[in-house]
């Protein structure tokens, strides 16, 4: 017998464990980064490859300083 554990964050929770601002989520969101469920941030949830995700996509557009659009690229 098997079992699945399914996982899903919230807003607070996903900026919480990636260490990401709001604003930054919503730039992520916006670019089809990240996907949640839900039509606005206040019901959005995320899987749990989100916080990875929110991670890299932030370090690429400070350290390489690229544009949302070349981060959704490289991603």
């Amino acid at each position: 017998m098997s079992s699945t554990l399914i996982v899903q964050l919230d807003m607070r929770t996903l900026c919480q464990e990636a260490d990401v601002p709001a604003d930054y989520v919503i730039e992520i969101v916006e670019h089809g980064i990240v996907e949640p469920s839900g039509r606005t941030p206040e019901e959005w949830v995320f899987d749990d490859r989100a916080p990875v995700l929110a991670k890299r996509a932030v370090k690429l557009h400070q350290e390489l300083e690229l544009e949302w659009e070349g981060v959704a690229l490289a991603l």
